[in-house]
């Protein structure tokens, strides 16, 4: 089975989940952040940087995979069994 994913980078180069023009540059503080009233000013990560799109794909890829896979394809809804991602599919 093939499972297309819809909000890829490509697809959206220019919008979520792709770098929007209002979102806030990885280094910036919080307090520039703020000013800027960038998208996710509030919400920097641990580590105080904000979002990079093409990092953060390969995040919301596999939790979309997951949801699709378990919670969304009649094949897969009765399964009770064991599960294992395997990683060589997110290298590149």
């Amino acid at each position: 089975m093939q499972i297309f994913y819809p909000y890829s980078i490509q697809v959206h180069p220019h919008e979520f989940p792709g770098m929007d023009p209002n979102d806030c540059p990885r280094d910036a503080k919080f307090e520039q952040a703020i000013k800027l009233k960038c998208n996710n000013a509030l919400h920097p990560d641990l580590h105080g940087h904000y979002r990079e799109a093409k990092y953060t794909q390969t995040k919301h890829h596999w939790w979309w995979k997951a949801n699709r896979i378990f919670n969304q394809l009649q094949c897969t809804a009765g399964h009770t069994g064991k599960i294992s991602f395997s990683i060589l599919f997110i290298i590149y």
